[in-house]
């Protein structure tokens, strides 16, 4: 008896999940429990991978074992079916892979080969080395026909030439396994979404699941592809969740197609991640969201494509977007009526993700009042004109703000004014060559507009005067005095 106590230990953690350090073994091992769970029919519920009961990683594995069965025999009559897509893009050269001698067996056969491939090895056989993600035996050596990207050059080459494969406990090829059914599938490189917020990677694949579920039964159609849709595809889960976010969101971009392995990883920090899915929860920045979708859109593709796009590779871009619908024709010619839904979308960004000092927003707005004060002087709508071309250009806005501080400095006399237009420390945020000038420089202009908007300043011209602005027709660039920070931002 001494002797079977270890033996049925080591088979009992063979059914056992453990979440390791790999993002695509965490994410099928979420899957896994993702589909057990429809199984057992908890949907949703608290059960988490390393919880998961014994029968329950049975259940599933069976349950994909049928599927790949399922796969094969839709091979052999070459139709089209949800593991079709996948056998390729993450099982090639498996037994469930629709190739050429797939059609010669019969459906008895196939099963019976695929089955053996999907049962976990005899015990007589296991080799003496340790599962490389969890540390727990090892029940063989498994390359890239279980494992993607495991001897990609390039990528994951963990399995040196004349090497069996990568040493991994069952419950790790499992979960490699049930990776297709947490992630999207285009019909090209496949996208996986992980986080080390474990809630948020739990609620966004068991979400897949359901998706893949509903494709595996032909309940729906596999969703087309488009420009950015990996990118949109993380935007979507981050905007569906309902908790807050406690950590970055990855995005995987991968293939382990034999036509050549590939892999992009993206990733959204925290602060950005939260700052995204806050505005689908509160009515104000979802108001702003509309707004800032809309200046987005430029055809043939959607705003929410453009907008995760800049989301994942240069979110600097959100602010500077957001900063030109703020200050182009639209809302100069709404004057009074100010997109204040998407001002303060925009200045929550600054705060939040971009980490800008609330003390230096307040010195631009102090100055922005006194901009204001200088404008509302005149009826007409020539001075704000002037001040908006002057803000196009770097020393163009300097020459702007000379020659206006000089005139309030000449005036103090007669018309009893005693601040002054611009502060040291305000001319230096705006035009530090190592400070974010560029940032403080956008954010005025919006700055200003919203104290115009608060007094209800409207010039008498105002309507003449915006017909002759251009509107925001093509996607927007940085000033060429900005171009080198910002390129120092994405380094």
């Amino acid at each position: 008896m001494t002797g079977s106590a270890p033996e049925a230990a080591t088979a009992a953690a063979q059914r056992q999940i453990v979440l390791t350090a790999h993002p695509l073994q965490r994410v099928g091992a979420f899957a896994l429990a993702g589909l057990a769970a429809q199984m057992t029919g908890s949907g949703d519920g608290p059960q988490w991978p390393t919880g998961l009961p014994e029968a329950d990683f049975d259940a599933a594995v069976e349950q994909m074992i049928d599927h790949a069965a399922a796969a094969a025999e839709a091979g052999r009559r070459r139709e089209e079916n949800f593991w079709l897509k996948a056998s390729g893009a993450f099982f090639p050269n498996s037994k469930m892979n629709h190739r050429p001698t797939l059609p010669k067996r019969s459906r008895t056969e196939n099963t019976a080969r695929i089955r053996e491939w999907r049962t976990m090895p005899d015990p007589a056989s296991w080799p003496n080395a340790p599962c490389a993600l969890c540390g727990r035996p090892a029940v063989g050596f498994y390359g890239k026909v279980d494992v993607p990207l495991v001897d990609a050059a390039g990528y994951c080459n963990t399995t040196p030439r004349g090497h069996e494969g990568l040493a991994l406990c069952w419950p790790c090829v499992s979960c490699f396994h049930a990776l297709p059914y947490g992630t999207r599938l285009t019909g090209g490189p496949s996208t996986a979404i992980h986080s080390w917020d474990e809630e948020f990677l739990k609620a966004t694949t068991r979400s897949q699941v359901y998706r893949s579920a509903r494709e595996i039964r032909g309940l729906a159609a596999p969703r087309g592809g488009g420009r950015y849709e990996h990118e949109r595809t993380a935007l979507c889960a981050l905007r569906r969740y309902d908790r807050r976010l406690h950590a970055g969101v990855e995005v995987l971009v991968f293939s382990n197609d034999n036509r050549g392995a590939s892999l992009g990883m993206y990733r959204v920090d925290e602060a950005l991640a939260e700052w995204l899915r806050s505005t689908i929860r509160d009515p104000q920045r979802r108001r702003g969201w509309r707004s800032l979708l809309s200046a987005y859109e430029f055809a043939p593709v959607a705003g929410n494509r453009r907008l995760a796009r800049d989301a994942l590779h240069r979110p600097w871009r959100i602010f500077v977007t957001a900063a030109a619908r703020l200050t182009t024709a639209r809302n100069l010619r709404a004057m009074p009526r100010f997109d204040a839904g998407l001002t303060a979308l925009t200045y929550s960004f600054l705060h939040e993700v971009m980490d800008v000092n609330q003390t230096d927003i307040d010195q631009v707005e102090t100055l922005a009042a006194e901009i204001a004060r200088e404008i509302v002087t005149d009826d007409r709508s020539s001075p704000l004109m002037s001040f908006q071309v002057a803000c196009r250009n770097v020393r163009a806005l300097q020459k702007w703000l000379e020659i206006k501080a000089v005139g309030r400095t000449l005036r103090r006399g007669s018309s009893g004014e005693s601040a002054p237009l611009v502060t040291v420390a305000q001319f230096r945020l705006l035009f530090d060559p190592d400070g974010q000038g560029w940032l403080y420089r956008r954010l005025l202009l919006i700055a200003v507009l919203n104290a115009l908007h608060a007094v209800g300043w409207a010039p008498t011209d105002g309507a003449d005067a915006a017909q002759d602005l251009p509107d925001m027709d093509e996607e927007i660039t940085l000033h060429p005095e900005d171009e080198e920070f910002v390129e120092g931002i994405e380094a």
